[in-house]
């Protein structure tokens, strides 16, 4: 495996703990998730796809109270949304306020990973747009 900075790896495993109720075994054992990272050609923009994804699981998980079920489903609709497709069976699982709430708050972190650049190490960090098309990032503010 191919050998990754320290942050990286603790990142990984932040994603991790969030997913950790999916029980799926790609992303419940952090060396095969490391592993396969590493093989990502690109493993930072991989690694911030499922920071983005990660995130929005935990948002709607916080936010609704989903059972076990709901959240496999959750995490498929969100699974299949990285692949631009709807996964229509999973909203229908979670309901079509869930799942649009959902697609919604993922399509906000996405924008967000994409147009991240780090500023510093530690707690200095910072988001640059690096897209000329969202200029809300530039300016500071995050959206709804």
């Amino acid at each position: 495996m191919m050998s990754m900075a320290t942050a990286t790896r603790h990142r990984a495993l932040l994603v991790m703990h969030a997913l950790a109720d999916w029980g799926a075994p790609e992303i419940a054992d952090y060396d095969v998730f490391l592993e396969n990272l590493s093989r990502d050609l690109h493993h930072e923009r991989e690694l911030r796809l499922w920071e983005a994804l990660a995130c929005s699981y935990s948002v709607v998980c916080t936010s609704h109270e989903l059972s076990t079920e709901q959240k496999r489903s959750l995490l498929r609709l969100l699974l299949a949304a990285t692949f631009g497709r709807a996964e229509h069976t999973a909203a229908e699982a979670l309901g079509a306020e869930v799942a649009a709430r959902a697609i919604d708050h993922f399509g906000d972190c996405l924008r967000l990973a994409r147009g991240e650049v780090v500023i510093g190490e530690g707690v200095l960090r910072g988001l640059v747009s690096r897209d000329s098309e969202a200029p809300d990032q530039a300016d500071g503010q995050l959206g709804d």
